[in-house]
Parts: C-alpha cells; structure tokens; sequence
C-alpha cells in the first residue's frame, strides 16, 4: 500500500479535533480500506482572552482545562481518483480534573478527488480535493471548554504532497470551513516537512485554524448578543509526529501540537496515538517498505518448489527524486522480506 503521512489535524479552541491527518493528498489503493483508531489528551493552563494570554484561573477559575477524546476514521479507495472518508468520536471535558461534559463529538463525512500523482501523472506534487459535512453532535456547546461548537456545516479543501530528495518532502493542505447558526466561517491549514526513512516517516509542522469574523470573549455585547461558539477563535500550533509502518503495513504513529498564538482560545498541548489497519488492496508491497515514498506500479510474482514460497515484489518509488525501479524478495511467502531493496 502507498505510505501516507498521517497528520494531526487538530482545531482550534479548545475542542475535540478529528484524527488526521487522516486528511492525505495520497489516497487509499482501489479497493482498500483503512481504519484508525486513535486517541487525543489535551491539557492547557492558559487562555487567551481576545489576544491577550491569561492562566486559566483568571480566564475560567479553574487551574487547569483539560481534554480526552477518542476517534475512529475509515478510508476507503472508490477508484485511483476517488476515496470516501468517514470521522467519528467521544470526548470528556473537565475542569481541575472534574468532568464537566462528554458526549459524541463532531463526525466527518467526505470525498476526495485525486487530482495528480507526483510520478504517475507529472513531476509536481500530489494533489487532491476533499470536500466533506460536518454533523454536530451531542455534547452540551456554549462553555469555555466545550467539546465543540454544536453546529454542523461543511469543508473544503486542497491537499498536496511533494517529494523532494532522499525521502525528505513537503505536505499541506488549505481549506475553508462554514458552520450553520452564526458560527464564524473559518480558513484552516498546515504545511510542514516530512522524512521517511525504511519504515520510520517523522514530520514537523506548522498549524492554523483562523475564524473570518466574531467578537471577542468579555467584548460588547458578549453573553447578550453572541456567546462562544460565536466569538473570533483562532490558533497557530507547532507540529511534530513520528511514525512507523510494519511487514504488515500497519503504522504506529505518536503525535503532538502546542499553541504558541492565539485569540478566544485554550493555549493548548496535545499528544495523540493513532494506528493505522489497511484491509485490501496491494498492501502486500509495504512489507518491503515500497510504500515508504509514493510508490506506485507494484507487481507481485510467486515461484519456488512449493509454489509461493518466493515472493517477489517489484515497484517504482521516488525516494531520490526520480522514478527509479526497486525490487525485494521473499523466501518464505511474503512473511519477511529481505532488509534492503535492490535499484
């Protein structure tokens, strides 16, 4: 299966964020199907009330404000241009270590449009569309540490990939987001650095999740004519993860953010894991890391005295900047490859 690089694809405020960077300009294999559990813990101990950062005991009276979330995302590969993706979780909320709210959070429903295939299609990035519907769920909104804003709505969005040299490339992804109910339209995004090397992939990123318009908590006209989840919200966040992929195509990923500006919203830090279960597809070629860089054109051929004993996995992939040819081999039915692949 083609290696994708899962992000944490984390929102502003202090709500429960989808899974990521689950969110890829690579899509799932025809016919593959992707599952990822994966769990979030944020904790902030500051607050920005309009632009001004303040603890938590003066923003809420609370020392703390903390966050548990769970998700789980599917992928599935409609065709080599089209995936569907589906996001659904539950969350607690709690202040000082007392729970304050939990519920189903906000699911994700959306479909993705490949556009181009660095290597398959052109020498520029990988780009998809993806376009989705947001449907609230069932917590209780209008606090300050609400699991969500309690609408739904819809998202659009454009992600890319490029590879640039020796496993080193470049991701981001650029949307817009509108809510139902005087919930802010939002612009969000990321754009970072990512490095694969055999089964290990690390990234580092910068986040942000920007609010068009809305007033500010404590402004004019604050909890008489508009309240939380209508205030201006924004957060910029570092990124980091690191990951690895099994002989199974499985991939581990831990992951992290940390706000360093922001406006109505939680300085937060996030740590998150996720694993990633592909079912179908030619994931049998990940086993030999062709997965690793963009990999595509992968054949697989059996031989040996007792049929299928020699596996053989052949693929082109950009780990150097060009489409070169590779080649690994089996001895004892795809069970284990050998370490290196042959150019």
């Amino acid at each position: 299966m083609k290696k994708q690089i899962y992000l944490s694809c984390l929102l502003s405020g202090f709500t429960a964020a989808p899974a990521l960077a689950q969110y890829s300009a690579t899509l799932p294999e025809a016919g593959q199907f992707l599952l990822t559990p994966s769990a979030y813990f944020q904790t902030a101990d500051e607050f920005y009330i309009g632009d001004t950062k303040l603890d938590a005991s003066k923003a809420s009276g609370k020392d703390s404000l903390d966050q548990n979330s769970f998700f789980l995302n599917l992928e599935y590969g409609l065709s080599e241009r089209f995936a569907l993706d589906a996001s659904l979780g539950w969350s607690e909320a709690s202040l000082d270590g007392s729970s304050t709210d939990n519920g189903l959070t906000d699911s994700r429903i959306g479909l993705r449009y490949n556009l181009a295939t660095e290597g398959r299609d052109w020498s520029g990035p990988t780009l998809s569309l993806r376009a989705g519907a947001i449907i609230a769920g069932d917590y209780e909104a209008g606090g300050i540490n609400s699991i969500g804003d309690g609408e739904s709505g819809w998202e659009v969005a454009l992600l890319g990939e490029k590879i640039l040299i020796g496993g080193l490339g470049l991701y981001g992804d650029f949307g817009y987001r509108q809510r139902a109910n005087d919930v802010p339209d939002a612009l969000y995004g990321v754009a970072g650095l990512f490095f694969g090397a055999g089964s290990w992939t690390l990234s580092a990123g910068w986040q942000f999740d920007d609010s068009l318009e809305g007033g500010n908590i404590g402004g004019p006209g604050f909890g008489s004519k508009f309240g939380f989840p209508q205030v201006e919200e924004d957060n910029q966040s570092l990124t980091a993860s690191i990951g690895y992929t099994d002989g199974g195509g499985r991939s581990y990923t831990v992951f992290g953010a940390s706000t360093f500006e922001g406006k109505n919203t939680a300085s937060k830090n996030i740590l998150g894991l996720s694993i990633t279960i592909p079912f179908g597809g030619g994931g049998a070629a990940s086993a030999a890391g062709a997965g690793a860089f963009h990999s595509f054109d992968i054949d697989i051929a059996v031989a040996g005295a007792t049929l299928g004993n020699n596996v053989y996995v052949v693929w082109s992939d950009l780990r150097n900047g060009n489409s070169d040819i590779y080649l690994a081999r089996s001895t004892n039915g795809g069970s284990t490859f050998l370490a290196d692949a042959v150019e």
